[in-house]
This record gives structure tokens, C-alpha cells and sequence, in this order.
């Protein structure tokens, strides 16, 4: 009998037990889609807010449709940040913001609990000016000469105040222009994530094909922004994929570049220090392949050192320098066992030369000038054994032009006043014999 009355008590506290817990999960279930009604309908007064009390960002904002979640996610499509005058300053296809999931409900977002923002397909121009303060403007903003539009007399439309708290920054397929006085990149598909804290600020973004100032295939940078001390340090890596030397005005060279480097320094003087590989190398009347190097990057100025590449059988040493503001520059070639039939491509002559090569050039894509000159040892022209061949010369408009070429020989030297390739063979002319004073001129001797 107690025995019954056990197993009934306990069919009883069972049945209880399960109406208490199926009645609790209505009630929340019941709660999270209120809650998340209340959200829903809440959003836009969500983004409104938001966007009123921040103080950091000047213009309107709007977007298209708008939807928030329980998490604290709030979602946007359209949006349009504009200036006071009314010009789009950022476009985004869409985006969302993340705050904490209790001002979701309550609806007390404010740009404090603003924690992440997410941006896809976005359009904007960024701008800094010589202190390296940044600001977003718009498109047809006209700059005033040897002035930028972030300096301190021009209103901005970015104002970050000193704390902000901790933020995400997550770029999806966006379209970035970077603007620094006379330079400007056009970065396209923009993909990322920046954090921002108070005393750092870390990044990893890599971009499509870009152009501007510099025009190349893609862009990588990593690393870190120290904010401890003023100005900011800088500890990053960068990677530059297919550059084309040409867009930089170095005239003629088309040849894709891929850098990396080390950035370092502050962000009001940056110092670069990396290495350079082009597979292949065309300068007039020269190609190179397997060019490998160093550079360093300081104050807008590119030093490129201890260039080493392989051409006309024999090898090249490489300096140089480019300012990045004027595009002048300079380049330094030193050649090293070069092949006189592959050099001047004529199978009539035979000798291996030491060449050094400069390329001067003042700014003008148009001006570059190119000299150097040459020197031989032992060597054969048609049957003629010399004992050198040196000569200086020019390249103008890639065609090669010698002032004057001396062949060396036991009786006498010969100079020519130009070297032609005709039909493959080289062709001495304008040829006059000057002998040697310890020998006597003879014409049986001159070579034809």
C-alpha cells in the first residue's frame, strides 16, 4: 500500500516537474521573442541614437533598411555617410554595428558601447596631411596648393577624441583612396581587420590590384601601432605583389617589382628596410633576369643597394635612388664578365667587358639620361686580335650612340666613331688608325 503511494506521489512531483520546466521555457521563449520584437522595432531608434550622441564622426548618416538582434548586432544595407553640404563622404552596400546585447533592448546605445563596426563593397577617400592626422572627405573636395585638407584651420569630418575605448574595424571587399599631400593610392578590394585600443592598434589588410601614384597587383600590411607615446612607433610588415617600376616614372621599365619590408620608425617619419625581386629586368638595350636586392625607405626617399642580376653571360651590381614626392632618380650599374656578342648581339666580336652604366633622370618621365662606359680585355673583332676595347657612350631614344671606340692593339690603337649591327655583325665606322710612337704606321696592319 505505501509502495502505491510512493509510485503515484512520484508520477505526481514528475508530471509537476515537467509542466514547471515546459512553462518556464514558454515564459523565455515567449521573453526572447519579445525581446527580440522589441529590438526589430527599436532599430532604427537603435541607429538614430547611435549615431546623434557620437561627436567623432560630422555629417548624416543613412541607410536604406536596418534590422538588430539579440546579440547586439545591428544590420544596415545603403548606407550613406554624408557632409554638411550634402556630399557623400562613405557609401557602403551594406554593414552592421555591434553593441552590447542589454542596450539592444533597453535602448541606450550610444557611441560608448559602440563595440565593432563592419563595413562591405565601401567607397571612401581618406586624407592625411603632413602630421600624418588622417580624415575621410569627399570626393570632388578641392585642395588648396602645398596645403592639405586636414590642417588645423579646415573643419574635419573625422574627430577621434583620446578615449574611445576598444573598437573593431572589419573591411569586406572595399574600395579605399589614400591621399598624402602630392601622393595618392587607389586600393581596391580591401579586405581586413583593424583593432583600435587606446595605446594600440593592431591590423592585418590585404588589397586587390591598386594604382595612383604606384600601380601593382596587390597590397599586404600587418603588424602593430604603438599609441603610448606621441608621435605613434610603428612595428609592421608590408608586401608589395607586381609594382610596375613605369607607373613610378621609371621610363620604359615595365617589369613587375615584388617588395617586402619592415616598417618601423613613427608614423610622422616611417622607415622602411626590405628586399626587392624582379624575375626579369628591360632597361634600353638591356635585360636582366634574376634580380634580387635590398632597400630603405626614409623621409620619401627610396635607396636601393646591393642589386645583383644575371646579363650577356656575365653578372651586374645595382644602387640607386628614388625620391617618391619629385620621381627623380638616379641608378648606379656596375657589369661584371659581360659577353661583347651578346652585349652589342654581333657574332663578329669577341671579348669580355666591365661596364658602368648611369641613369639620371630630374623628374621628367620624359628626360632620362643614360651613359657609361666600357672596357675590354683580350678579344677578336672579325680575325683582328686587340688587347682592349673601351669606349663611352650614350643610349638616346634606346638607340646606343659612342663617342668614341678605341680598339687597343700591338701596332696602334683604332678608333671608330660609331659601332653599327648590321645583318648580325658588328661594323666599325669611321674607322682611323693612331700608332703606338715606338711603331711604325703599316697599312698592311689596318684591319678592313
Amino acid at each position: 500500500m505505501n509502495e502505491e503511494k510512493t509510485s503515484i506521489f512520484k508520477r505526481i512531483f514528475n508530471l509537476k516537474f515537467f509542466a514547471a520546466l515546459l512553462l518556464l521555457l514558454v515564459l523565455l521563449g515567449g521573453a526572447y521573442i519579445f525581446c527580440g520584437q522589441q529590438a526589430k522595432r527599436h532599430a532604427a531608434a537603435i541607429f538614430n541614437v547611435a549615431m546623434a550622441e557620437q561627436s567623432s564622426l560630422k555629417g548624416t548618416f543613412t541607410v536604406e533598411t536596418i534590422d538588430a538582434h539579440l546579440d547586439g548586432t545591428v544590420n544596415f544595407t545603403n548606407l550613406l555617410w554624408a557632409d554638411k553640404q550634402n556630399k557623400p563622404l562613405l557609401t557602403a552596400k551594406k554593414g552592421s554595428l555591434k553593441v552590447n546585447p542589454l542596450d539592444v533592448i533597453l535602448r541606450r546605445t550610444g557611441a560608448r558601447s559602440l563595440k565593432a563596426i563592419e563595413l562591405e563593397e565601401a567607397d571612401c577617400i581618406l586624407d592625411f596631411d603632413h602630421n600624418m592626422q588622417g580624415d575621410i572627405i569627399a570626393a570632388d573636395h578641392k585642395q588648396e596648393p602645398h596645403s592639405s585638407s586636414t590642417s588645423e584651420n579646415k573643419e574635419r569630418n573625422v574627430n577621434l577624441p583620446d578615449k574611445i575605448g576598444s573598437k573593431e574595424l572589419v573591411l569586406r571587399n572595399c574600395n579605399i583612396t589614400v591621399i598624402n599631400q602630392k601622393l595618392q593610392y587607389k586600393l581596391t578590394q580591401v579586405n581586413g581587420k583593424i583593432n583600435y585600443a587606446p595605446k594600440l592598434i593592431t591590423l592585418d589588410v590585404k588589397t586587390g590590384k591598386f594604382g595612383g601614384t604606384m600601380v601593382g597587383d596587390g597590397l599586404e600590411l600587418s603588424g602593430q601601432i604603438k599609441r603610448e607615446q606621441q608621435p605613434d612607433t610603428l612595428d609592421m610588415q608590408l608586401k608589395l605583389t607586381n609594382v610596375v617600376p613605369s607607373s613610378l616614372g621609371l621610363q620604359g621599365v615595365h617589369n613587375a617589382v615584388s617588395l617586402t619590408g619592415k616598417i618601423t620608425g613613427t608614423s610622422l617619419k616611417p622607415i622602411i628596410d626590405g628586399s626587392i625581386h624582379f624575375s626579369k629586368l628591360d632597361f634600353p638595350k638591356m635585360h636582366f633576369t634574376h634580380v634580387d636586392g635590398k632597400y630603405h625607405y626614409e623621409n620619401s626617399v627610396i635607396n636601393v643597394m646591393d642589386v645583383n642580376a644575371n646579363i650577356f653571360g656575365g653578372s651586374i651590381d645595382m644602387l640607386g635612388e628614388y625620391h617618391l614626392r619629385s620621381r627623380a632618380h638616379k641608378i648606379f650599374i656596375t657589369g661584371h664578365d659581360l659577353q661583347a656578342d651578346q652585349y652589342f648581339q654581333a657574332e663578329n666580336i669577341h671579348c669580355t667587358l666591365q661596364l658602368e652604366l648611369e641613369m639620371l633622370n630630374s623628374g621628367n618621365v620624359h628626360n632620362t639620361i643614360y651613359r657609361g662606359r666600357f672596357r675590354s680585355g683580350e678579344g677578336k673583332y672579325n680575325k683582328y686580335a686587340f688587347n682592349s676595347m673601351s669606349a663611352a657612350f650614350t643610349i638616346i631614344q634606346k638607340n646606343l650612340h659612342f663617342k668614341t671606340l678605341i680598339l687597343d692593339t700591338d701596332i696602334g690603337e683604332f678608333h671608330a666613331k660609331s659601332l653599327d649591327i648590321v645583318n648580325g655583325k658588328a661594323d666599325l665606322d669611321g674607322l682611323s688608325w693612331h700608332p703606338h710612337h715606338r711603331i711604325k704606321r703599316s697599312k698592311k696592319d689596318i684591319p678592313g
